[in-house]
């Protein structure tokens, strides 16, 4: 056993006693700062952040919308395109597509260098006033420069334009035909090109004439001509028009002389000439 401490007195034990009660006490009070500090802690806790999700609204997107121009009138009208100006001349190449008539396939006889060939005044007075297309049947074409006004091809040309071709027998060979032989097949509407050195010309079948008698008794500047002659040859001019005359024919059968004349009747189609596409 230890020797018990001599120093030691009930006062000495008094003051220990003390301290020890006093040291409680200000662990108890420290104890009771900490919890107090923890519980306001814990409600500074619950109150800056709750563990409730309160729901929002979300924010809308933003939807642009864009700036309507107003629609401004024109302060002037648009100019307009002037038409296409193909000067007068004479005729190189005529197109009937409708029945595969293309002037530049006829083969031209030894010695002819033109397909289309001028009738003048002097040939009116070889052939009695009549137009007669010389032969051979197959090639040859005429514009008639007798007509008022010259009988040129253009869209200023003042004049009517004619131009003119044989239709012969069936019963001759193939060789032999009529180089407008087609032209009994055209209808009203078709489309006709006429190419000049300045230029194409489009035009339409307005009219189908197969009734004006070939043959008769009709005087001009004294000269008897055929009512065809009269009708169309020698009629007022009418800008823009085109007479193409030949023999009526109506019956692949037929072999016998003809008694009417077949003229088709062409317009000029300004605006087709203008885009060129005929």
């Amino acid at each position: 056993m230890e020797p018990q401490d001599q120093s030691e007195t009930p006062q000495s034990r008094r003051i220990t006693r003390a301290k020890l009660k006093k040291r409680s006490n200000i662990r108890f009070g420290i104890s009771l700062l900490v919890i107090a500090g923890l519980v306001g802690s814990s409600i500074t806790l619950i109150l800056t952040n709750p563990t409730s999700y309160e729901e929002t609204e979300p924010t809308p997107f933003p939807i642009t919308v864009p700036t309507r121009v107003p629609f401004e009138q024109p302060t002037a009208a648009p100019t307009s395109v002037p038409d296409v100006v193909i000067a007068a001349s004479a005729p190189l190449r005529l197109e009937i597509p409708s029945v595969g008539f293309d002037s530049a396939n006829i083969v031209l006889p030894a010695g002819q260098t033109e397909t289309f060939i001028k009738w003048t005044e002097d040939d009116n007075r070889a052939h009695g006033g009549s137009l007669v297309p010389p032969s051979p049947y197959k090639s040859s074409l005429v514009y008639d420069t007798t007509v008022p006004g010259g009988g040129l091809f253009g869209t200023d040309a003042q004049t009517s334009g004619l131009i003119a071709g044989h239709t012969s027998r069936y019963d001759r060979p193939e060789s032999e035909q009529g180089v407008f032989q087609p032209l009994i097949e055209v209808d009203e509407g078709d489309p006709v090109a006429i190419t000049t050195a300045n230029g194409k010309l489009c035009y339409n079948v307005i009219t189908i004439d197969s009734e004006t008698p070939k043959n008769g008794g009709v005087l001009i500047d004294d000269v008897l001509v055929s009512a065809v002659a009269a009708k169309y040859r020698y009629a007022a001019p009418i800008p823009g028009v085109v007479y193409i005359v030949t023999c009526y024919r109506p019956d692949v059968n037929s072999t016998g002389p003809t008694t009417e004349n077949l003229v088709l009747v062409l317009q000029l189609n300004q605006g087709v000439t203008n885009a060129g596409s005929c």
